[in-house]
């Protein structure tokens, strides 16, 4: 199915995609080359291409790049504009860009390959003194009162005793987990504070981490943290997500706490905030340290501890383990070799279905499985 993710932030944010407009506008000159990753249905590009610019690349993990190539051809522009599907840090161009134009954040700019892949195309396919969309963005955070939400994603469902069975020993799991919210202005306690700046002309680790601290000035009942960002596209030109703006797609981040907590005036609170990249996702740990007159409070969360441990798979990442192939690894290890034997997609199938005849109902079963490998790794 098509990922209209991007459309559906061109539909909901004219604000952002003003923004986006107004810094592609300031940036792309006559005759200027353009690269907009994580294209979707072709926005940037169709933008940078009617500010003059003399060639545009657009490329997407997502087949909505078929979309995007029709609205191209739709409004013109298909001499212009050159749509790909595919991973940009494996791709190659015959030419550097001027500007790189992109929008890769989930709820905050921390997410997925966000900053790998903006550091792979600034080291390869920025041109001296080519230009970056966004130049920056700022990550900030606050304690926050949001009762509903901690008491419907936290409390409620493990406390109720669904069916008459007690579910609270799944609840510290949950704690762990942070989850998109839309946080009011009201719901803010005190002063936010910047966390971290993200600058992508110089950025080279996506690992992040930054230290907070409050000293509390009225009672109020805290459930945890809410965090979110400001970006700078170009110059003066941005946007932000903060509460009590224009409610944007991406929402914000609330990390909660094992319980509420009652903050007294003259409480001290500090948080150590980290942020580290493993195998494509970010681990997110915070840790808060609360100073109250009768006592110290101290939580030390992660959304690693949100998983349940499988003493089996540490296993089998250990350096003396030997690892066999699985069914499906065997049949994928067939269909390579018929690949680089040149083979066409219905003899590999049929060939596939005679060495694994338990494994397709059908030879168009058969071929449908080699096709989607093959769109995979081909």
């Amino acid at each position: 199915m098509y990922n209209l993710f991007g459309y559906g932030k061109m539909v909901a944010d004219q604000g952002r995609m003003a923004a986006y407009e107004a810094a592609l506008m300031a940036t792309v000159q006559p005759g200027a080359i353009a690269l907009d990753i994580g294209t979707g249905t072709g926005i940037h590009a169709l933008i940078a291409a009617r500010c003059g610019a003399r060639r545009v690349y657009g490329v997407d993990l997502d087949p909505v790049v078929a979309i995007a190539k029709t609205l191209v051809k739709a409004n013109g522009y298909s001499e212009i504009i050159h749509l790909q599907q595919g991973d940009i840090t494996q791709l190659t161009f015959p030419e550097k860009m001027d500007v790189i134009v992109s929008d890769l954040r989930g709820v905050l700019p921390l997410f997925g390959q966000h900053i790998p892949t903006i550091i792979d195309v600034r080291e390869r396919l920025l041109a001296t003194g080519g230009v970056l969309i966004p130049q920056q963005d700022r990550l900030w955070a606050t304690l926050v009162h949001l009762p509903e939400i901690y008491a419907t994603h936290y409390t409620t469902p493990w406390q109720s005793q669904p069916q008459g069975f007690d579910f609270a020993a799944a609840q510290p799991y949950i704690t762990h987990q942070w989850r998109k919210v839309l946080i009011p202005p009201e719901a803010c306690l005190g002063e936010a504070q910047s966390w971290a700046t993200l600058d992508y002309g110089a950025i080279a680790s996506p690992h992040v981490q930054g230290d907070l601290a409050w000293e509390i000035e009225a009672e109020s009942l805290c459930h945890g943290l809410g965090l979110w960002f400001e970006t700078t596209l170009w110059g003066g030109i941005g946007f932000s997500n903060r509460p009590g703006e224009t409610p944007l797609v991406y929402g914000q981040g609330f990390f909660p706490w094992p319980r509420p907590v009652v903050l007294g005036k003259g409480d001290r609170l500090t948080v150590h905030l980290q942020a580290n990249l493993i195998h494509g996702e970010y681990v997110w740990q915070w840790h808060t340290t609360i100073q109250q007159q009768a006592e110290t409070l101290t939580f030390k969360q992660s959304t690693f501890q949100s998983q349940p441990l499988n003493p089996a798979a540490f296993a089998t990442r250990r350096s003396d383990y030997a690892p066999g192939l699985s069914p499906r690894g065997r049949m994928a290890q067939w269909v390579f070799a018929d690949l680089e034997r040149g083979e066409t997609l219905g003899a590999i199938a049929t060939h596939l279905q005679s060495q694994f005849p338990g494994q397709f109902r059908s030879t168009s079963a058969a071929l449908g499985w080699v096709a989607d490998l093959i769109a995979h790794y081909g």
